[in-house]
């Protein structure tokens, strides 16, 4: 127990679910009176969460406080919980595009790169962005928007041999629902002649979605 100090706290994720993005590191002061109990948090960031008016939110750290030990005029029991607190993951927005043969339509292309980006946030896919021997590549473009219209751009840098690159451009926009969850879609540029573009749509209510599957001659 610690009376009439201010101690830091550091909160590490050391485990992360698949589908979701690892938290970074940060750390909490948080003060206790000359009863253990504590009367203020300040988050690393300078955001305080609590304080004699209460609980309050962080618009940075992906942290939210649930509850803090009641007050007491004499010292703080032991067994009574100081304070509970949850952490947020953010999810990923799994991006999952399988490449195939335009005429021999179950023969897929290993070999085919590409870049895919969130052309409304400006931000590029992490991950393998080459086809493996099943045709498939598996990368993450940011995160889901909750009731938000995205567009996304996927650009063929590199075909296999045999096979002619495609000339334009894939533009894909996707809503998302107020949840996160995919309700929508438009491909809005490069469904032309030289390829097919089929997305997918077993997945569209789960946040990490798999859209797109391509058939390029």
């Amino acid at each position: 127990m610690h009376k009439g100090e201010t101690v830091r706290y550091t909160i590490s994720e050391t485990f992360t679910p698949e589908g979701y993005y690892t938290m970074d590191d940060f750390y909490m002061d948080v003060t206790y009176n000359k009863n253990g109990v504590i009367t203020e948090i300040v988050l690393e960031d300078g955001t305080k969460i609590y304080d004699s008016l209460g609980i309050h939110k962080s618009s940075n750290i992906p942290i939210k406080l649930v509850s803090v030990a009641p007050k007491y005029e004499e010292l703080k029991p032991q067994s009574v919980t100081d304070l509970r607190f949850e952490l947020i993951n953010t999810p990923k927005f799994n991006t999952n595009i399988t490449t195939k043969d335009q005429f021999y339509k179950e023969e897929t292309i290993q070999g085919v790169t590409y870049t895919i980006q969130d052309i409304t946030h400006n931000i590029s896919a992490t991950g393998n962005p080459t086809t493996n021997e099943n045709g498939k590549i598996d990368t993450y473009v940011g995160t889901v928007y909750p009731s938000e219209k995205v567009k996304y751009k996927i650009t063929q840098t590199n075909i296999a041999n045999g096979y002619y690159a495609k000339d334009s451009d894939i533009e894909v926009e996707v809503e998302f629902d107020t949840l996160g969850y995919v309700t929508n879609y438009v491909v809005t540029k490069g469904n032309d002649n030289q390829s097919e573009i089929k997305i997918q749509t077993k997945d569209l209510k789960r946040p990490s979605l798999y859209p797109f599957s391509l058939i390029i001659s």
